[in-house]
């Protein structure tokens, strides 16, 4: 992390972001808090359209990072994507190599690219459960 880089300013303007896609409830967008047994650990952000479903955005608190839990969900997803048709994509930052080799070991490839991510598209059938 860079050593001006505003903590405060970032989480401020991460909360305002969320708390408007959460209201935004005409919108394509839903945002999930990710629960295990109960306990918050996590968000996703899904974006449906009649064509694609987006992974708009997935954290999890880092004592539940490579448990299996973004695998699984976004497994769902590729799944709920083959079943209705559609396809299955998602952008990810070029500085987050442990998301990009998730995605990619998912089978995701790399369909464009900006200054700062990747966009990729999801495998046209799910993977084996």
């Amino acid at each position: 992390m860079p050593l001006d880089f505003d903590t405060h300013g970032f989480r401020s303007g991460f909360s305002q972001s969320t708390a408007q896609q959460i209201a935004d409830s005409a919108g394509p967008s839903t945002t999930y808090v990710i629960e295990v047994n109960g306990e918050a650990v996590g968000r996703l952000r899904v974006v449906r359209t009649q064509d694609q479903i987006e992974l708009a955005g997935i954290q999890l608190l880092p004592g539940h990072q490579s448990r299996g839990i973004g695998t699984e969900i976004i497994s769902d997803l590729i799944r709920e994507a083959s079943e209705a048709g559609r396809t299955m994509t998602l952008s990810v930052e070029k500085d987050n190599p442990r998301a990009e080799a998730l995605y990619r070991g998912l089978g995701f490839v790399t369909t464009d690219e900006t200054d700062k991510e990747f966009v990729m598209r999801g495998p046209a059938s799910p993977l084996a459960p």
